[in-house]
């Protein structure tokens, strides 16, 4: 746990993109309820039309409403798809790239009795290894 907490300071400058990504989750989810709804109310307008017998004017009106509504939902969810892929994986990226940065340079401080018998390729080869492992298998 307390390497955690450790790790939030190389999140800080990442916090508009946590705030963009889960803005965009919650976008997802709310636009997910959208269709379902949409569907419920146009079955509805049906059947109120089916016990009626006649077709009124505005039924093809409020139909043609709902099917606008619920495909703008389902391209404003692509978009926040978008987002939340897109930015989480910049982020992550990143994230990585600033934690190899900052294991490089304490590496860099190291004095040279820890390197007296380590080679530096494997050292360098197990930084990379251990950040690129964390992050592929969270």
């Amino acid at each position: 746990m307390d390497s955690i907490w450790r790790l939030r300071a190389f999140l800080k400058p990442y916090r508009k993109h946590m705030l963009v990504v889960i803005a965009a989750t919650v976008g997802v989810t709310a636009l997910n309820l959208v269709g379902p709804w949409m569907i419920r109310e146009v079955l509805h307008i049906l059947r109120v039309q089916e016990s009626d017998g006649f077709i009124r004017s505005g039924v093809m009106g409020q139909i043609l409403l709902y099917t606008a509504v619920f495909a703008g939902a389902h391209v404003l969810r692509g978009v926040f798809q978008f987002l939340v892929s897109y930015v989480s994986h910049v982020m992550a990226w990143s994230f990585v790239s600033d934690l190899r940065v900052a294991l490089y340079q304490h590496l860099q401080k190291l004095s040279l009795r820890f390197y007296h018998d380590k080679q530096t390729g494997e050292i360098m080869s197990r930084l990379v290894n251990t950040t690129r492992a964390n992050y592929m298998n969270p």
